[in-house]
C-alpha cells in the first residue's frame, strides 16, 4: 500500500509535468511570439519616442537659439534706435540754432533798415517842418512889411489928401 500511495502521488505529478511541458510546447510559439511581438512593438515605440524626443530637443535648441538671436537683434535695434534718436535730436537742435541765428540776423537787419528808414523819415519830416516854419516866418515878415508899406502908402495918400491929420507915422 505504501507503494500504491507513492504511485498515486507520482502519476498525477507526472501527468501534471507532462501537461505543462506539452502546454508550453504547444503554446510556446503562440505565447512567445505574442510576447516577442509585444516586446518588439514596445521597443519600436520606445525607439520612436526617443527619436521624437531627440527631434523635440533639437527643435527646442533651435528655438532657444533663435530666441537668443532675436534678443540680441532686439538689443542691437534698441541701441541703434537710441543712437539714431540722439543723432536726430542733435540735428534738430543744430537746425534750430541755425534757424534761430538766421532769424536773429534777419531781425537785426530789418531793425537796422527800419531804424534807417525811420531816421530818414524823421529827418525829412524835420526838414519839411523847418521849411514850413521858415516859410511861415518869411510870409509873416513879408506880410508885416507889406502891411507896413501899405499902411505907409495909405497914410501918405491920406496926408496928401488931408495934410493936417495928426499921428503921422514915420518909418
Amino acid at each position: 500500500m505504501a507503494q500504491w500511495d507513492l504511485l498515486n502521488f507520482y502519476i498525477p505529478l507526472g501527468n501534471f509535468i507532462l501537461f505543462v511541458v506539452l502546454f508550453v510546447l504547444a503554446f510556446r510559439k503562440g505565447f512567445g511570439g505574442l510576447a516577442r511581438k509585444q516586446r518588439e512593438e514596445f521597443l519600436e515605440a520606445k525607439l520612436e519616442a526617443e527619436k521624437e524626443r531627440r527631434l523635440l530637443e533639437k527643435e527646442l535648441e533651435d528655438l532657444l537659439f533663435r530666441e537668443r538671436e532675436q534678443a540680441k537683434n532686439l538689443r542691437a535695434m534698441k541701441e541703434q534706435a537710441v543712437v539714431d534718436s540722439q543723432k536726430r535730436g542733435e540735428q534738430i537742435i543744430e537746425d534750430a540754432r541755425f534757424h534761430a541765428s538766421r532769424i536773429i540776423e534777419e531781425s537785426k537787419r530789418l531793425a537796422a533798415a527800419e531804424y534807417e528808414q525811420a531816421r530818414r523819415a524823421l529827418k525829412q519830416d524835420l526838414i519839411e517842418q523847418t521849411q514850413k516854419l521858415a516859410l511861415r516866418q518869411i510870409a509873416d515878415q513879408r506880410a508885416s512889411s507889406i502891411s507896413r508899406r501899405y499902411v505907409d502908402v495909405q497914410l501918405a495918400a491920406l496926408h496928401k489928401l488931408a495934410p493936417n491929420i495928426s499921428g503921422e507915422r514915420k518909418g
